[in-house]
């Protein structure tokens, strides 16, 4: 994946670190089985973070990819997380 990829933008977005980023977490820690559908592969995944994206992003219509630059630095991000809080608790 390189910089030029479609969803890139989004991440430089001031939306990212305000709105997308903090929901995407309590969406995380609401999860009934988050490290079940937190998995690479889930489509309760791309579904959350899908939704996430819609309404940090409200005027644009784009459906996400698992491929998309956005989903894994999510991805990336959110197993980061989780590891840290299975260390601390």
């Amino acid at each position: 994946m390189d910089d030029d990829d479609a969803t890139s933008p989004f991440m430089k977005d001031k939306r990212w670190k305000s709105t997308f980023l903090p929901s995407l977490t309590h969406k995380l820690f609401i999860a009934a089985q988050a490290f079940v559908d937190f998995k690479a592969d889930s489509q309760v995944f791309l579904q959350t973070v899908q939704e996430v994206f819609d309404v940090s992003y409200p005027n644009i219509e784009y459906r996400l990819e698992q491929s998309d630059k956005l989903v894994t630095t999510v991805r990336i991000s959110m197993l980061r997380m989780l590891l840290v809080f299975m260390l601390f608790t």
